[in-house]
C-alpha cells in the first residue's frame, strides 16, 4: 500500500500518522517527552528528544500499519514556532531549547522596546514577547557568552528534526517569520535585525516554500527510522497552519478555534495582515495570510485546576473528570457569580503582558468545587472571546468556524465556547496537525493537484455545535465584567509581584 507520513513534533510529544493516498488513516503512533523547569519561570527541552521520539513513532507506525519502508512515498514534519535548536559548528546541540512558554527574556523585551520602539513591528509585523526567538537569543548572548560564541546554526523545531533526517538547512516562511528575525513583507531575513543582534545570516536557514522537497532521507536516518534512504521529505510548516490546513482551511474567512495547551482563534486572511494585538504569518496556501491569536493557558488551565488546585485537597482527589464535569453542568452559566481569569503564565493576545496573573473573582460561601470548575471553563472561553475580538478588528470577516484540539473532546466546554462566542462551530471528525503534514507531503510530490484537493482528501464534516440563545445573553453581559476586571487585575498583578519579589511563573508539572 502506498502511504504518506505526517510527523507532528509537538509541545509534549511526537505523533506520526500514515495515510493512504486516497485520504484514510492507515496507522498512527506517538511518543512523549518531557519539559524541564530548571528555575521558576524557565522552561527548556532537549531537541535530541524530538528526534528520538520521531524515530520511535515512525517505526511503531510502520509496524502497526504493517507497512513496508518502500510503501512510504514522502513525509512532512510540523511543530511549534519560536522554539529553536541551537547548533555548533560540529552540528551538535549546544544547550537545551528555550521553550516557547519560557518567560526569562521579559527584560530583553523591555530593552527591545527601548531600542526599537515601533520600528521592529514595522519590519516583523510582531510585537515583543518572551515567547519569540529574538528576545531569547538576546538573553543567550547576554547570559551565556560562551554558548553564543559557539553558535553556528539556528533551527526551528520541525527544521531541526528534518535536518537530522536529510541534512538540509532550510525553513519555510511561516517559521522564519515566527523567529522575529524576518522581514514579513519580503519574507527574507532582516539585515537590520541580524546586525543588531550580531548574528551572522549564515546561521539562519534558507527560506523555501512549505511544499518544496527539502531533501531525501539519509542512510543514517533510514537506519534510525526504518524508512528507505532516499524517501522525499517536504519542508513543512508550523503546527497551527498545518493543523488548519488538515481541517480543510484553504479560503479566506476560514476560522479555527483550538483548545490545546494554549487556546487559539486563528483566521485565514486574504494576505498577511499585521496588527499589534495579533500574531501574523504568511500561509503556505495560495499566498494567503494566517493570523494567530492565542491565550497562553487554554487546556493547560483545566490541567492546572485538576492537578494542582484539586489533587492536593485530600478527598477531592477522588473526583473523576466526569464527576467534576457533572458538577460544572449543575453550577449553570455564570457559575453563580464566580469568574476565572486564565493568566497562569501571563498573557499574549490581546494584552501582551507577561506580568498578568490568574484569579478567581467573586468567591462566596455558596461556591463549591463545581462552580470553580465551571468558572475555569468559562474563563478560557472569555479569553477566546478576547482573541476573537482581536481577529475581527482586522477587517476580514470570519465566516466558517472549526473547533479543534484535544480540549474539544469535552462537550460542555464546546457548548460554553459556542455560547460565549455566539458562533456555530463544527468539530471535524478527523483533524490533526500530523494529518495536515501528511497531506502537505502528498502535495509536495504531486499526489494532489492543488491545495483544495489536498485539504479535502479527508472529510471535514463533523459535529455541529450551535449557540444557545439564553446562555449567549448571559455570557454577553458577563464578558463586559470580565474585560473590566482584567483592567484592575493588570494593576494588581504588577504591584503584587513588586511587593513580593515574585519571578515570572510557569506551569511546572502541568504539561
Amino acid at each position: 500500500m502506498q502511504a504518506l507520513l505526517g510527523i507532528d513534533v509537538g509541545t509534549s510529544g511526537c505523533k506520526v500518522i500514515a495515510t493512504s493516498l486516497k485520504g484514510s488513516i492507515v496507522a498512527q503512533a506517538s511518543h512523549s517527552y518531557q519539559i524541564d523547569y530548571p528555575r521558576q519561570g524557565w522552561a527548556e527541552q532537549d531537541p535530541q528528544l524530538w528526534y528520538e521520539a520521531a524515530c520511535k513513532a515512525i517505526r511503531e507506525c510502520l509496524e502497526i500499519g504493517r507497512l513496508n519502508s518502500a510503501d512510504i512515498q514522502a513525509l512532512a514534519i510540523t511543530g511549534p514556532a519560536h522554539h529553536v535548536a541551537l547548533l555548533g559548528a560540529n552540528g551538535k546541540v549546544l544547550r537545551p531549547t528555550i521553550h516557547w512558554s519560557d518567560l526569562r527574556s521579559a527584560p530583553q523585551c523591555d530593552k527591545l522596546t527601548a531600542d526599537w520602539g515601533e520600528r521592529l513591528f514595522g519590519i516583523t509585523g510582531q510585537r515583543f514577547h518572551p515567547s519569540w526567538t529574538l528576545p531569547q537569543l538576546i538573553w543567550l548572548k547576554e547570559n551565556e557568552p560562551d554558548t553564543w560564541k559557539s553558535l553556528s546554526r539556528v533551527l526551528v523545531t520541525k527544521d531541526y528534526v528534518r535536518h537530522r533526517l536529510t541534512d538540509d538547512f532550510l525553513t519555510d516562511p511561516y517559521d522564519a517569520v515566527g523567529t522575529m528575525l524576518c522581514d514579513l513583507r519580503n519574507v527574507a531575513w532582516s539585515d537590520e535585525i541580524a546586525g543588531y543582534l550580531g548574528l551572522p545570516k549564515s546561521a539562519l536557514p534558507e527560506i523555501r516554500p512549505a511544499e518544496a522537497i527539502a531533501g531525501k532521507l539519509t542512510p543514517q536516518a533510514a537506519r534510525d527510522t526504518g524508512l528507505n534512504a532516499g524517501t522525499p521529505v517536504a519542508v513543512g510548516s508550523g503546527d497551527s497552519a498545518v493543523e488548519a490546513f488538515g481541517s480543510g482551511a484553504v479560503r479566506a474567512g476560514d476560522c479555527m478555534i483550538k483548545l490545546g495547551s494554549s487556546a487559539n482563534v486563528d483566521l485565514v486572511t486574504p494576505t498577511a495582515m499585521a496588527s499589534p494585538k495579533t500574531i501574523t504569518y504568511p500561509y503556505f496556501v495560495d499566498n494567503l495570510g494566517f493570523t494567530v491569536t492565542a491565550t497562553i493557558s487554554g487546556a493547560a488551565s483545566w490541567r492546572w485546576f485538576r492537578e494542582q488546585a484539586i489533587t492536593p485537597a485530600g478527598s477531592l482527589a477522588r473526583i473523576t473528570n466526569e464527576e467534576l464535569m457533572s458538577l460544572a453542568v449543575a453550577a449553570g452559566p455564570g457559575a453563580e457569580g464566580l469568574m476565572f481569569h486564565p493568566y497562569l503564565m501571563g498573557e499574549r493576545v490581546p494584552y501582551w503582558d507577561p506580568t498578568l496573573r490568574a484569579s478567581f473573582v467573586g468567591i462566596s460561601a455558596r461556591h463549591h468545587v463545581g462552580h470553580f470548575a465551571r468558572a475555569v471553563l468559562e474563563g478560557v472561553a472569555f479569553s477566546l472571546c478576547d482573541c476573537m475580538a482581536a481577529v475581527e478588528a482586522l477587517g476580514p470577516k470570519a465566516l466558517r468556524f472549526k473547533l479543534l484540539g484535544g480540549g474539544s473532546s469535552n462537550p460542555l466546554w464546546n457548548q460554553i465556547i459556542s455560547d460565549v462566542l455566539g458562533k456555530p462551530l463544527i468539530r471535524p471528525e478527523v483533524c490533526d496537525a500530523s494529518i495536515g503534514a501528511a497531506l502537505l507531503a502528498g502535495r509536495a510530490i504531486g499526489v494532489y493537484r492543488d491545495w483544495q484537493s489536498a485539504a479535502t482528501a479527508f472529510p471535514s464534516n463533523g459535529e455541529q455545535i450551535m449557540p444557545q440563545d439564553g446562555n449567549r445573553e448571559i455570557y454577553a453581559r458577563l464578558f463586559g465584567v470580565y474585560q473590566d476586571s482584567v483592567a484592575a487585575l493588570k494593576t494588581v498583578s504588577g504591584r503584587l509581584q513588586q511587593a513580593t519579589g515574585a519571578p515570572p511563573s510557569s506551569l511546572q508539572g502541568t504539561r
